[in-house]
């Protein structure tokens, strides 16, 4: 806590910690943790924006209710058209679950996130099967996507 408190470490790196046994020998590293910092639930590619935290909200399908059920949520999309596009404006962040070879909805997605400086990440693999509606998360789109839980 106060390594994040103090700004050393961030949600979503990981820390090493090296020690050896006995304590009293120098020279020897018998004893190595690999750790991240909070429960990292998915990883993606780098998109756009900065930190946020929020609820999310998945949408499968475009229809008359998804602008009331995006509004002010980080919404999880398998692909980006521009029946999308709306939902762009009322959301916190977007998440997008593209494969490597969808490179039109990247493109959209990306373009619409820079134009409303929105919180934007791709290729997040199974993000629709591991994220629950109205599960509070952080999402980091510089790291290339950590999303984790958030302890509230």
């Amino acid at each position: 806590k106060y390594a994040m408190d103090s700004g050393f470490i961030s949600f979503g790196d990981f820390v090493v910690l090296i020690s050896s046994f006995p304590f009293d020998k120098r020279g020897i590293t018998n004893l190595m943790l690999v750790e991240s910092v909070g429960e990292v639930l998915i990883r993606g590619f780098k998109g756009h924006g900065n930190k946020v935290k929020g609820k999310i909200a998945k949408i499968i399908a475009v229809n008359g209710d998804s602008i009331s059920k995006a509004k002010d949520k980080i919404i999880v999309i398998s692909k980006c058209s521009d029946s999308y596009l709306p939902l762009f404006e009322v959301a916190k962040a977007v998440i997008l679950q593209n494969r490597d070879v969808d490179t039109i909805s990247e493109k959209l997605a990306l373009e619409q996130a820079q134009k409303l400086d929105l919180p934007l990440v791709i290729r997040a693999k199974h993000a629709t099967d591991i994220l629950l509606n109205d599960e509070t998360v952080h999402l980091d789109p510089q790291k290339g996507l950590e999303i984790g839980r958030a302890h509230v």
